[in-house]
């Protein structure tokens, strides 16, 4: 994919990357990584997250362990406008509750 003008900032991220940072950015830009959704949702699209951060690097996206238990993983969305430029690029945004849909 070559970037072209009005494109979004690089890196280039692809359309399952730009889904899960939409969906990361729904829930604050950050969720426990083995609990719940998290996980499941890099299982089911086939994201590496390790692979990920050390890509895209600490910047933007990062693993974090949390002070009460050691064990647990955090991932922590750092660059807010990366990733929703590359949402919007590819139409996956999504919306708040309170923002209405165009009829």
């Amino acid at each position: 994919m070559a970037l072209e003008r009005g494109d979004p900032p690089p890196p280039v991220v692809g359309y399952d990357l730009a889904r899960f940072l939409a969906w990361l950015k729904k829930r604050d830009g950050y969720c426990d990584y083995e609990e719940g959704e998290c996980y499941c949702r890099c299982a089911k699209t086939g994201i590496d997250l390790f692979g990920l951060v050390k890509e895209y690097g600490p910047g933007r996206i990062a693993i974090y362990r949390t002070n009460r238990t050691p064990s647990k993983k955090l991932v922590k969305l750092h660059d807010w406008n990366w990733a929703d430029a590359w949402a919007i690029y590819y139409g996956v945004e999504i919306p708040h509750h309170r923002h209405r849909k165009g009829m």
